[in-house]
């Protein structure tokens, strides 16, 4: 008997139930299949041929990195899939979903969906997070994990009418497009900020007016530091002051994380205040060395920081900030990384050094990179709400 529901949230004028059906009823799924990589008569054709590591998040795919010809297609268990078709990975990342843009073959580590007059692919592809949860839930195997063309065709999905499902596809389509926008736009001011931190922190672009020479100081000649905060388990509670972490750190702003709050009567630090910069010197990937945020603004919590942190006090934070930004940073970085433990010592911090322009400079080069950090974040910011937006009419137009 089939299953009937119905979302909280609907377009208006739509009111018949969703009736649950099994994907391999109302598609076709199709496998993929690898020509003998040996014969070069099967290989560098005119036929796409997709591997799951090439699906990578974007919503289309049109061309792939390896072709084969018509007579390998012919002479292994690849199939030709038609335009539109939904390819879903199988095996390696489960789940991942692209829609190709014109006829093409994948290998074996695909159950792709090939859709009809009554099916919408765009719908289809707005269903990944469930498709994908289902898909990961179901994938089994001693080798590797894979998902086989039994279970994708027995996956039980809700539809709606084609009208519903083109409106819904239509609406998934658009906010993609909207995320994909400002994603665009963040990736393009990280280049041009990558690009001017090179032209800038060389000296070989140069503010007008300003032509004297950078001096090289020690970090410790220039800037306060302050240690953070040990601290026992019993200080720890539900409310308090925030204890900045590694965790707090993301993409150079402080952020909500697994927080830590601290009755700071009982154990003491420096309050942060807002125009520091935060720095991680020990944690257990190497990677993270030298992450750093410049506190711009306060939330509702006071803040330390925690025991594998260093604060940073300037009289010209946004330039400092720049600085911890730069190549020539993480290059100090790497040269002074402890052998056998992932630390800067702060006595090994204040050693560092660089080339620094006088004061006034100092304040424009600041200002510009604070400009792009905020747009940066700007951006950020919409594609978080984007991405919150698509999961809660997920959770309310789709059964």
């Amino acid at each position: 008997m089939t299953e009937i529901k119905q979302p909280k949230l609907r377009f208006s004028g739509f009111t018949d139930p969703w009736e649950q059906r099994k994907l391999g009823d109302v598609t076709r799924i199709i496998g993929g299949g690898t020509p003998d990589s040996h014969n070069p008569q099967y290989w560098n054709g005119e036929v796409n041929w997709f591997t799951p590591t090439e699906i990578d998040g974007s919503h289309y795919v049109k061309f792939s990195k390896r072709k084969i010809t018509k007579e390998g297609l012919k002479k292994s268990s690849a199939k030709l899939l038609p335009a539109g078709s939904v390819l879903l990975t199988s095996r390696a990342t489960i789940g991942d979903m692209a829609i190709i843009l014109k006829p093409s073959a994948t290998n074996q580590g695909f159950q792709s969906i090939a859709t009809n007059a009554n099916i919408s692919n765009e719908f289809i592809y707005a269903m990944e997070p469930k498709i994908k949860a289902y898909a990961l839930k179901h994938a089994a195997g001693s080798t590797f994990l894979e998902i086989s063309s039994h279970e994708v065709k027995n996956m039980k999905i809700p539809f709606p009418s084609y009208d519903e499902q083109s409106k819904l596809g239509d609406l998934s389509v658009t906010i993609g497009n909207l995320i994909a926008a400002n994603q665009d736009k963040i990736n393009q001011l990280k280049q041009l900020k990558k690009l001017l931190m090179q032209k800038i922190f060389s000296q070989e672009w140069r503010f007008k007016g300003f032509t004297d020479p950078w001096e090289q100081r020690k970090l410790g000649d220039v800037v306060k530091f302050y240690s953070g905060l040990t601290y026992h388990p019993d200080d720890v509670q539900d409310k308090g002051t925030l204890v900045i972490r590694s965790s707090n750190i993301q993409s150079g702003q402080i952020v909500s994380a697994d927080n830590v709050y601290v009755d700071t009567t009982k154990a003491t630090s420096t309050t942060v205040k807002i125009g520091d910069i935060i720095t991680v010197v020990r944690n257990g990937s190497r990677s993270l060395i030298g992450k750093h945020a410049l506190v711009r603004a306060y939330s509702k919590h006071s803040y330390v920081i925690g025991a594998f942190m260093t604060g940073i006090r300037s009289n010209q934070p946004q330039f400092i900030n720049a600085l911890l930004d730069s190549t020539q940073f993480s290059i100090e970085i790497r040269k002074n990384l402890g052998a056998t433990i992932n630390q800067i010592t702060t006595g090994n911090f204040k050693k560092m050094t660089f080339n620094f322009p006088n004061s006034s400079e100092q304040q424009e080069i600041g200002m510009l990179f604070s400009n792009i950090d905020s747009l940066i974040a700007a951006n950020q910011k919409k594609v978080d709400q984007l991405k919150q937006l698509k999961k809660y009419l997920m959770q309310n137009m789709f059964v």
